[in-house]
């Protein structure tokens, strides 16, 4: 679903939220306000003239759905951008709007949350179609609530149940509104065995997927990163500046010559100490190594091994030495 249409659901509920007298049309002041909180919780510049001047007081009187439709689609609408806005910030506030006239939650040991039943809304918004009134069909209802058992790590095992309660119920035939939906699920009669805690947990992992989807969330991360990682960024960046600015200076000492026959101390291949030696050095210096290996003791073959010793090894050093002295005689010129 595109985000303006996703979008223009939620408006649909906060509109007819407003419209007290169910007439279909809502009063300008009202809808001035609607409009100026929409614009800020979208995070939309707009001149607020234009705002007043739109929906400035005349005897024109209410507005209707299609009348508010221009206004909302050039000033609003059409300049939403992804990732510029909460998004859960804006369906929080459609909701807030709609619930407080049509949500009527049971006062008893209801299996959902009022926090649930927003999530269950937004849901239920994306699975609808986009036709108005919104409602979902019933193999919706039931791909919804396979979901949110998946996610509890239960099996949902009440398809025929469903279908037989959509039968006998005639105002549920075809489809479902969305408060006639969260009927069903606070009557627990479709959510057996699970608990209120699993549910709530399942509703919140299908809402995260579904709706919160992982773009959207990237997104804000983008938008508001948390202060440990900026400060994770800025180190790596300072990192990667001095790491650059070391190589610049490297490459911009002059090249003196001779340098290259003469290499520093720091050289790899001095890091045995002494420099790099050329070749005839290298062996009157493995001819002094062997002769001093000849006057060390090395220990008897035969004593007695003590457990835990290391006379194994000492015999494998000997027998290495003998080796790296014949070695090194051939190398000798």
């Amino acid at each position: 679903m595109d985000l303006k249409n996703e979008l223009l659901k939620s408006i649909w509920y906060a509109f007819t939220a407003l419209d007290l007298e169910q007439s279909g049309k809502v009063s300008k002041s009202q809808l001035k306000v609607l409009s100026y909180n929409l614009y800020t919780v979208l995070n939309i510049p707009h001149d607020p003239k234009i705002l007043e001047d739109h929906f400035r007081d005349d005897n024109d009187g209410p507005v209707s759905s299609h009348g508010y439709m221009p206004y909302l689609n050039k000033y609003i609408l059409d300049k939403v951008q992804e990732g510029h806005f909460v998004k859960e910030n804006f369906h929080e506030l459609c909701w807030t709007l709609t619930a407080k006239k049509n949500y009527k939650p049971s006062r008893g040991q209801g299996l959902i949350s009022e926090s649930s039943a927003f999530k269950l809304w937004c849901l239920f918004n994306f699975l609808s179609e986009d036709k108005y009134p919104l409602v979902m069909v019933h193999e919706e209802v039931g791909y919804l609530l396979r979901k949110v058992f998946t996610a509890t790590g239960q099996e949902w095992l009440h398809e025929e149940e469903l279908a037989e309660y959509f039968s006998q119920n005639p105002s549920l035939s075809g489809a479902v509104t969305v408060w006639q939906f969260l009927e069903m699920m606070e009557s627990g009669r479709f959510t057996k065995p699970a608990s209120k805690e699993s549910l709530t947990l399942g509703i919140q992992s299908v809402y995260e997927e579904l709706v919160l989807d992982v773009m959207q969330q990237l997104s804000l991360f983008t938008l508001f990163p948390s202060s440990q990682v900026a400060e994770q960024k800025r180190r790596r960046a300072s990192q990667h500046v001095k790491h650059w600015n070391v190589q610049l200076s490297r490459l911009m000492q002059p090249i003196v010559p001779g340098a290259a026959q003469n290499p520093p101390k720091s050289d790899i291949l001095s890091h045995r100490g002494g420099g790099a030696f050329i070749p005839k050095e290298f062996a009157v210096r493995r001819k002094d190594r062997n002769a001093r290996r000849q006057h060390e003791v090395v220990p008897s073959l035969d004593s007695e091994e003590m457990p835990g010793s290391d006379s194994e090894d000492y015999e494998n050093m000997a027998e290495y030495i003998k080796n790296m002295s014949l070695t090194g005689a051939k190398m000798i010129p």
